[in-house]
């Protein structure tokens, strides 16, 4: 017995093994078939466009998956549709979301573009309104359509890309009639149709349109859209024939995505190249009737796609079994019965998985509603029990569904026999793989200029960088340059754009109207559907920096009412408009002229200094960006001021030279050679950057392993600065921005076109320094009597050079003129005056490199109990007692100094005379007739025993003045 139950389980074990082998054995044969097909159609993948005059799109997969492309086609109509009333509509498309139509449009404009991206939409969701037969207009309305929507898939074949849809009519198809009736009424049916197109505007039937655009508004600047007045027979052609129809709807896709080219043109320039990381993706949604029925709904999230940079590159209308959408884990409330259709949409663009749940927000509608208002699922979900739609994330899983719904099919030996086909005919079998229709299209990419005009601050630039990046768009260059007349004529601004583009703005800084620069930004910038994405970029870039809170800032720049058309110009790429913008982009001086030892490269903290930074890397766009708006814009909860902007330029690929330049490490460092290979392989972006104590500031914002990845890099020193903006920019490319100098009010005004005064170079304002300044420092009755040398000494010490000295007494108009304001026009306080006609006030005429904002650091708050607070070595600190008795007046700004100077001081200070002096009109005194005697004398004096005075001045509480100082007037001055 037990030998018997032996024998039995000896030869269940046997059969087991024997069925597990044979399992193993198919697996592995199945696993290497897929292997052979998906090398065969790897090998005949198209390399090119359609036309073969463009690269094909990155990122288009072949579309072959195991668990996929084995299976049975999906159908594309009803299983029980009798087809004996139907219509073949074709909408011709130029480019995937882009209708062919006429228009009334000559010539093709970033307009249209935007026009026939609005016309897509509408007609997509009008059609997919009319999917439900039994609630298809049945109201008897002479506007209603008279036929309802069976099938609507979007494909390419060699006749173009197109929207083919099946068009039923709405009559009962089951009256008995003979044949001749039967072709009879399809006749009138056609024509019924044809008439209904002739005769009816796009406008009219897509009359949820007002209602979308209200809920557009939620955004500061929205994107309304525009449907022309155009009759739908513009758009739409009719075929009647029957076997049209079932070809289209018959057909079985191909393996491969299709390139299209466009007219929009690329730049040919060897410096044009994309460098930086391709973030494109291509996602995919299957939605449910509750949404496609709903024509506000669909049109809706079509319009966010377009808003978020996406283009639709497959779209069809399918009848899958329950058992299909199952098995593939797409979840069953999607379809709710066996035989209801779905609606497949592949789409593709930056980060198009995660932008796409932006638009949907949570499934759950309720948390939708609470976190996410505006989103799809939050305005259009009304049942947790019914789902919109289904979206896969996992990448694998976005392939899988491209492969199932808009892939082909390999039937029994398909591919055996084509790869079994002789050698010689490669082409022939080239042509059995390739000749299927594409049901996923791409577009070649294509260039755009973007014109930001002068109104919009360079504290705006790293957003606008940062956005354009967002929608897809890579930076081949830029550069900043002033637009004509007869420029903007050439790249088509409009009369209130020429206002914004072509004159400098002007601000209000202290007082004054300044004039800033009237220099463009001017991007150069590349992508896929590029002139359709840049018709909307404008408002997309405004409602960036609304979000950013930088309107009010390009408010105070235009009197006029700013708008995205105000800030922003797009024109498509031409070699007419590079010329027209100069063609300078990645333009560097020639500086090998250049002799370093013979400058000095002064350096004060507490002044202005130029300061070069570098960015550089794959993704600066993305990495990068977030680092520069704290730079431009600066921390304004933390009280920290901005860099200004002076020149920026986008390298391609750094040279060796300049790689060795920008490099953090010295020549005999063991890192010197691995970054120099690296920053040569790597684009760059360059910034001339200027504020008060900009190395120290820089220093503080970057990262804390600098130099790091070499993603961030900064010139040193003075001299590295110098050498660096000697390298990338010319003198004409350093633009000042005034509105960005928060010290401008301590300087003289950039005076271009003023006589008599000429702006410093910036070069030499590196290697020479600024000009020296005037300011006054006043010291009030009873500060000053008993310290008199201790204020001398401290004034040396901190750098000013004493050019007048005045001891007087004031009267109540020199005190008004000194304290307040002329703009106040309100008199000294009663007991103020009384103070400062107490006794002799001293005041000194200092001069010294930004004299006027250092002296007020010196001096400290007004009120000398807060100063002592800071720092007791402030001046009112120490000199001072409270609020009215502070000690000491400092002129508050440059032009105040200047007023100041010249009423206190009538007859002139004691200096050389620079520009700024000469154009302010102060005198400057080269000798003094009355001491004319006593200044020949003193020269004489000082000549004969100058170690003696050289080496005692300074240390004792004996000081020397001139008789030009010592012989000012004085008015009154009380003995002591």
């Amino acid at each position: 017995m037990s030998a018997v139950l032996l024998q039995n389980m000896t030869n269940i074990i046997r059969i087991l093994l024997t069925s597990q082998l044979l399992k193993t054995n198919k697996g592995t044969s199945h696993k290497v078939r897929w292997q052979k097909d998906l090398k065969l159609l790897q090998t005949f993948r198209p390399q090119r466009s359609a036309n073969n005059s463009e690269e094909a799109a990155e990122r288009t997969d072949i579309l072959y998956e195991p668990e996929a492309s084995y299976l049975p086609s999906v159908n594309t109509l009803p299983a029980d549709l009798q087809m004996k009333e139907c219509l073949l509509l074709t909408v011709s498309l130029s480019s995937p979301g882009l209708v062919a139509g006429r228009m009334q449009r000559k010539a093709q404009t970033v307009d249209s573009v935007f026009i026939k991206s609005h016309v897509y939409n509408a007609l997509i969701a009008w059609f997919l309104s009319l999917t439900d037969p039994k609630n298809s207009n049945r109201k008897g309305n002479k506007l209603d359509a008279p036929f309802w929507v069976a099938g609507l898939q979007q494909f390419y074949r060699e006749d173009g890309l197109a929207l083919y849809i099946c068009a039923m009519s709405l009559e009962d198809d089951c009256r008995k009639s003979r044949i001749g009736e039967v072709e009879k009424d399809e006749s009138r049916f056609y024509r019924r149709v044809c008439k209904f197109f002739a005769q009816t505007s796009l406008k009219t039937v897509a009359f949820w349109v007002p209602q979308l655009n209200h809920l557009l508004e939620e955004q500061a600047y929205p994107t309304h859209v525009h449907v022309p007045s155009s009759y739908l027979d513009c758009f739409i052609s009719v075929n009647q024939n029957i076997e049209a129809v079932k070809k289209a709807f018959s057909i079985i896709p191909g393996f491969y995505w299709q390139t299209l080219e466009t007219e929009d043109q690329k730049c040919q320039r060897a410096e044009a190249i994309n460098s930086q990381e391709c973030h494109t993706e291509t996602a995919l949604v299957l939605i449910g009737r509750a949404l496609f029925l709903n024509p506000l709904a669909m049109h809706h999230t079509l319009e966010l796609m377009c808003r978020s940079s996406l283009d639709v590159c497959g779209v069809r209308f399918l009848y899958p079994l329950q058992e299909l959408l199952t098995n593939f884990a797409v979840c069953k409330s999607v379809m709710h019965s066996e035989g209801e259709p779905v609606l497949t949409v592949a789409f593709r663009g930056p980060h198009a998985n995660s932008v796409w749940q932006e638009i949907t927000g949570p499934s759950d509608p309720q948390l939708a509603r609470r976190t996410d208002p505006a989103s799809i699922n939050a305005l259009y979900h009304h049942s947790q029990d019914q789902i919109l739609l289904y979206s896969p994330r996992l990448a694998s899983l976005v392939h899988l569904g491209l492969c199932l719904w808009f892939g082909g099919r390999i039937a029994k030996n398909t591919l055996s026999m084509v790869k079994d086909s002789k050698e010689g005919d490669r082409g022939k079998r080239s042509q059995i793989l390739t000749s299927s229709p594409a049901t996923l299209c791409a577009t070649v990419k294509a260039d755009i200029f973007l014109l930001v005009s002068p109104v919009v601050g360079p504290c705006c630039y790293s957003y606008i960088l940062s956005a354009c990046a967002k929608t897809g768009f890579s930076l081949l260059g830029l550069q900043r340059t002033q637009i004509s007349m007869k420029q903007a004529q050439s790249l088509g601004l409009t009369t209130k754009q020429v206002t914004a583009f072509c004159h400098a703005p002007t601000v209000l800084l202290d007082g004054e109207q300044v004039e800033l620069s009237s220099h463009c930004l001017v991007l150069l910038m590349r992508r896929e559907s590029a002139v359709r994405h840049c018709s909307r970029l404008p408002i997309g870039l405004m409602n960036e920096l609304a979000a950013q809170g930088l309107i009010g800032s390009i408010c105070a720049r235009f009197t006029d009412v700013v708008g995205p058309h105000v800030c922003f110009h797009t024109v498509p790429y031409s070699k007419t408009h590079h010329k027209v913008l100069g063609g300078l982009m990645w333009t560097v001086p020639e500086c090998s002229h250049m002799v370093l030892s013979k400058h000095m490269y002064p350096s004060w903290p507490d002044v202005e200094q130029v300061v070069v930074l570098t960015l550089t890397g794959q993704n600066i766009m993305k990495n990068e960006m977030g680092f520069l708006h704290k730079v431009l814009r600066g921390d304004e909860a933390a009280g920290q001021d901005g860099f200004e902007l002076l020149a920026l330029k986008w390298e391609p690929k750094l040279s060796q030279r300049q790689a060795q330049e920008l490099s953090p490490f010295e020549i005999g460092d063991r890192e010197w050679q691995s970054s120099v290979q690296s920053l040569t392989s790597t684009p760059a972006l360059v910034l001339a950057l200027r504020r008060v104590r900009a190395f120290i500031s820089l220093r503080r914002l970057l990262p804390q392993n600098y130099p790091g990845n070499l993603q961030v890099l900064m010139s040193p020193t003075p001299e590295t600065a110098f050498r660096q903006t000697c390298l990338f920019f010319s003198e004409v490319e350093l633009v000042p921005d005034h509105s960005s100098r928060p010290s401008l009010k301590f300087l003289p005004l950039h005076h271009i076109d003023t006589p008599g005064l000429r702006s410093q170079s910036l070069y030499s304002y590196m290697t020479v320094g600024p000009d020296p300044l005037l300011t006054l420092a006043l010291f009030k009755p009873g500060a000053w009597r008993h310290c008199f040398g201790k204020i001398l000494t401290i004034i040396k010490q901190n750098g000013y050079t004493l050019v007048g000295l005045r001891v007087l007494l004031l009267d109540s108009n020199m005190a008004n003129a000194l304290i307040h304001p002329p703009e106040q026009q309100e008199p000294t306080e009663e007991m103020e005056l009384k103070y400062l006609r107490s006794g002799p006030s001293l005041a000194l005429g200092l001069l010294r490199v930004n004299a006027v904002m250092r002296l007020l650091e010196l001096m400290g708050p007004e009120d000398p109990v807060e100063a002592r607070t800071i720092d007791q070595t402030l001046w009112r600190a120490q000199y001072g007692s409270d609020r009215l008795r502070n000690g000491i007046y400092g002129s508050p700004s440059y032009r105040k100094a200047v007023e100041d100077i010249k009423l206190v001081f009538p007859e002139g200070v004691c200096c050389t005379e620079t520009s700024v002096i000469r154009h302010k009109k102060i005198s400057c005194l080269h000798s003094d007739p009355d001491a004319s005697v006593d200044r020949e004398q003193l020269k004489t004096l000082r000549t004969t025993v100058k170690n003696k005075f050289s080496s005692g001045f300074g240390q004792g509480k004996a000081f020397f003045l001139t008789p030009l100082i010592t012989h000012q007037k004085t008015e009154s001055i009380t003995q002591t």
